[in-house]
């Protein structure tokens, strides 16, 4: 904004403005050049604010284009081609869900147990919800 823009837009009449004393001129001449330094300041902000911003939604989407909800929750049951299971712990890793299944007991052998079965690791698509029948 310049001088005139300012008077002209508040109203001042050019002979008012040779009244006002000249301090009060030469201190508004200065805050107009603050202003138009400052405006160019925020301007080189913004565009470098918009320019990350930017950026970033890019670098989002490729996340969030890689990385989807895993398809089981803890303690549910699920099936693979070993048997059936109760998801313990899940991660994702290198692409794909890993789930740790700890195998359904079967009956319990002659010699007594001593702890957990089996639990296994499997990727996502090794894995099928459990029907029972």
């Amino acid at each position: 904004m310049n001088k005139q823009e300012y008077l002209n837009q508040n109203g001042v009449s050019e002979s008012d403005w040779r009244n006002t004393p000249s301090s009060f001129r030469n201190l508004f001449d200065t805050l107009l050049k603050q202003m138009k330094k400052l405006g160019f300041q925020l301007s080189a902000k913004q565009k470098k604010l918009e320019w990350f911003r930017k950026r970033l939604n890019q670098e989002m989407r490729g996340v969030s284009d890689v990385i989807s909800a895993p398809k089981f929750e803890v303690d549910q049951e699920v099936e693979f081609i070993g048997g059936i299971g109760k998801i313990r712990d899940q991660r994702y890793e290198s692409g794909n869900w890993i789930y740790h299944v700890e195998m359904a007991m079967g009956e319990e052998p002659d010699f007594g147990r001593i702890g957990y079965e089996t639990v296994i690791m499997l990727p996502e698509p090794e894995v099928k919800q459990f029907e029972s029948i």
